[in-house]
């Protein structure tokens, strides 16, 4: 009788381990769950952070391409204002030559 009386604690003792181990293995699979999300959720964000990043620096070269294509109409408008003004003087320099003569 102590036979089967070791024999059924036994028998509850390896129950008892295997179901301690089903509870570990619950807690180790809602672990390992728990950390899955909590990196896809780091992953999404980190991928969101980029992307804005991304949509920024994209915004600040388009910027720079308007200031640039600003810059050389000015530069195209300057130019053409000093071949004005070279034309001018020419013109005043021949009509005062003009006038010497007469």
């Amino acid at each position: 009788m102590s036979d089967d009386k070791r024999s059924f604690t036994q028998k509850l003792r390896d129950e008892n381990e295997i179901i301690g181990n089903d509870d570990k293995t619950t807690n180790t699979s809602t672990k390992i769950k728990d950390d899955l999300k909590d990196t896809k959720d780091h992953i999404k964000s980190d991928f969101q952070k980029k992307e804005e990043d991304i949509k920024a620096d994209i915004k600040k070269e388009e910027a720079k391409n308007k200031q640039v294509k600003t810059d050389i109409e000015n530069q195209k408008i300057d130019e053409s204002t000093s071949y004005v003004i070279i034309a001018a003087i020419i013109i005043i320099i021949i009509i005062i030559i003009l006038l010497c003569f007469l």
